[in-house]
């Protein structure tokens, strides 16, 4: 479980810090009017945080798995 452990916290500070670069940078895109820049802004941070919500969701899977085999 410790790789998972250090999977969590490797996704949870690139999750955040996706959303840190699109937060400080997005209004720079928009004012620029660069739609490139905003497009992968964008698709960074909804991947990053996609991905922590599936591990998530694979660790819980496979705690209720766990828990469920015994009688």
């Amino acid at each position: 479980m410790d790789f998972f452990k250090d999977q969590s916290e490797s996704l949870e500070r690139s999750r955040n810090s996706a959303y840190q670069e699109y937060k400080s940078r997005y209004e720079e895109a928009l004012l620029s009017e660069d739609g490139e820049l905003f497009h992968k802004l964008t698709t960074r941070e909804l991947v990053t945080r996609e991905f922590y919500n599936e591990h998530g969701k694979t660790i819980n899977q496979m705690l209720k798995t766990t828990l469920e085999s015994f009688p």
